[in-house]
């Protein structure tokens, strides 16, 4: 029987998602390519997210 790993949580990968990702550590960011990989509406709602952020922090809509 092959050992899998146990999936992330929906509360970590939220997580994963709201951090910023230059401060996120490198385990969690591979966790959360890995996730990304095999869910493309979660990849593409982090890049909205990120994109969001980017322009909160930065004052340009």
């Amino acid at each position: 029987m092959p050992i899998t790993a146990r999936p992330s949580s929906p509360r970590a990968v939220a997580c994963w998602i709201l951090r910023r990702p230059e401060i996120l550590p490198e385990i969690d960011h591979l966790r959360l390519k890995a996730v990304l990989v095999h869910c493309p509406e979660l990849d593409a709602l982090t890049a909205h997210v990120r994109s969001f952020a980017q322009m909160l922090t930065e004052r340009h809509g």
